[in-house]
Formats: C-alpha cells, structure tokens, sequence
C-alpha cells in the first residue's frame, strides 16, 4: 500500500521550478509604478489648447487753431487806406476705435524634440485635417517645464514658454475671405 500511495504522490505532482528572489547580473527589474509623462527626445506630449485674447482700443482728437490779424488806418499820404483786419480757424476733430476678439480650444498631440540642460523640453507638432476641400492646420512650438505636465502626459497651452501657436485655413472658406485682385489694385493707389 506504501509503494501504491508513493507512486499516487510522484504522478499527481506537478512539476516544481526554482527561480532566484534577486535579478541576475544586467537584468533590469520591472518598476512597480511606470512614470508615462514625456521625459526625453522623441516621447509624445498632448497640449490643451485654450486660448482667448481680447483688445479694443479708442482714440479721440480735437484740435482748434485761430489766427487773427488787424492793419490801422495809414497816417500821411497812406491814409487813404481803410483799416484791414482778417482772421482765421482752423478746426479739427476725429475719433476712432477697434476691438478684436479670438478664442481657440484644441487638443493635439506633440513631440519632445529636444531636452535643454535646464530639464525644460522643447515640442513642437502638426496636425492637419480636411474636410470637404477644406485644410484646417494647426501647428504649435514652445518650452515646457517637466513638472508642468500633469500624471496623465498633458499640459495646458498656458503653461507653454515661447509658444507659437498658429491655426489656418485654406480652400473655398478661406479664399473668399481674401480681397480679390481688382481690390488689391486699388489698394495699391488709395
């Protein structure tokens, strides 16, 4: 019975391996908590565009000048001259004023291309969409601070030094809103 039960215990266990608890020499153990925020050259950033500006401006001018001048009867063998007197104004008033207005809000995503000895990383990207003939194109350049970007790789436009940030158009939308040529011409006189 001994024979059978050892035998029994041999088929149903199963095979055991052996591992070390510590990582051999060169292996690099696997972190607990992976950091996914862009860090180097190369890794993707996503910015949150939010931007608003706003100006207006007004401008009043009024300007008055008079001038007046009176020559006396002549005396002696002029006084036949009757006294002459004139006078002059000059008036002038003008106001103008302009306002402008702009808001973007986007989402896009951005590469690192460059780390500056400072930790600062420079970004830069490109998106362009069309639709119906019509290109929308955003790109966007600027520095970020390494802990101005959040846990979840994204930063606010705000956030972004020396950003340029420019969006355009082209296709049948953005064409009509160029002057036409006769327009262009006469600008050019007037």
């Amino acid at each position: 019975m001994r024979r059978v039960c050892l035998a029994l215990l041999v088929a149903c266990a199963s095979p055991v391996c052996g591992d070390s608890l510590w990582p051999s020499e060169g292996a690099r153990p696997a972190p607990l908590v992976t950091d996914s925020r862009a860090h180097r050259a190369g890794d993707l950033l996503t910015v949150l565009i939010v931007e608003t500006a706003a100006a207006s401006q007004q401008a009043n001018t009024q300007t008055e000048k008079k001038h007046g001048n009176t020559v006396s009867p002549s005396t002696g063998i002029l006084k036949f001259l009757p006294e002459v007197g004139f006078s002059d104004t000059h008036k002038y008033s003008g106001q103008g004023s302009t306002s402008r207005s702009t808001s973007l809000t986007a989402r896009m995503t951005v590469q690192v291309t460059m780390v500056h000895p400072d930790g600062s990383l420079e970004i830069e990207g490109k998106r362009s969409v069309t639709v119906n003939n019509e290109r929308q194109e955003l790109r966007l350049k600027g520095r970020v601070r390494p802990q101005d970007v959040s846990a979840d790789n994204t930063v606010l436009s705000s956030l972004i030094a020396d950003a340029q940030i420019s969006y355009s158009g082209k296709g049948v939308v953005g064409s009509t809103q160029k002057p036409g040529i006769i327009t262009r011409i006469l600008r050019l006189f007037f």
